[in-house]
């Protein structure tokens, strides 16, 4: 099932739920000279279109001034990008990949683009690269046979093997103390085994982060 993607429009009207205070033609930045009048809608629709601030002060002919309006319009600190900044307030985030809009949750952690995003590129990459996953999965497989304590029973070994085959989609199957770390080794046995998002792994690579506990 694919996750719901959010219309520019949709996304305004939760983000109008947020300000009470303005209706769709409350005028938040008045005209001076010939630079126009510009509507909470206007603006916000313009924060959630165009990404950049310097376009969005030429757009209203109001580069000089542009940052300051648009905080003093939303209450929020300085921002670069108010495009993030007011999808944050709502929960949402904007993939540049399938430039898309969707809930956070559609996300690994501190990743920019989506979740389906991130599949499409590991799949492209493993069929423009099947020959250096071959050998990778092939080092790979001595590795763990390097690594299995021979006082694994075969009833573990087959524990191990249905904790791959039941991994959910999206995940990757990760050694929490790496196989082949730099300061510390793990084994290749079930309690060292857990289920991370295809993003999170990557990330993690070979380190090992012991939790510290505090009584």
């Amino acid at each position: 099932m694919q996750p719901k993607s959010y219309f520019i429009e949709e996304v305004y009207q939760l983000i109008k739920e947020k300000y009470p205070q303005y209706n769709d033609d409350t005028i938040v930045i008045p005209k001076i000279g010939n630079k126009p009048v510009v509507t909470f809608k206007e603006l916000t629709i313009t924060c959630l279109s165009i990404p950049y601030l310097k376009d969005i002060g030429k757009k209203f002919l109001r580069s000089d001034n542009i940052n300051r309006k648009i905080r003093e319009c939303y209450q929020l600190n300085d921002q670069k990008y108010w495009r993030t900044k007011l999808l944050n307030l709502v929960d949402l985030k904007y993939c540049p990949m399938c430039k898309k809009i969707f809930n956070k949750t559609n996300f690994s952690k501190n990743a920019r683009k989506c979740k389906q995003c991130v599949n499409i590129n590991s799949k492209n990459h493993y069929k423009n690269n099947k020959e250096y996953y071959l050998k990778r999965n092939s080092t790979q497989r001595k590795r763990f046979v390097e690594r299995t304590p021979k006082w694994v029973t075969s009833k573990e070994l087959q524990a191990i093997q249905e904790f791959y085959n039941n991994c959910p989609k999206g995940y990757h199957v990760d050694h929490i103390i790496p196989l082949n770390g730099k300061n510390v080794s793990g084994l290749h046995v079930l309690s060292n085994l857990r289920y991370l998002t295809a993003e999170e792994n990557r990330s993690k690579s070979n380190k090992y982060i012991p939790k510290i506990e505090f009584l």
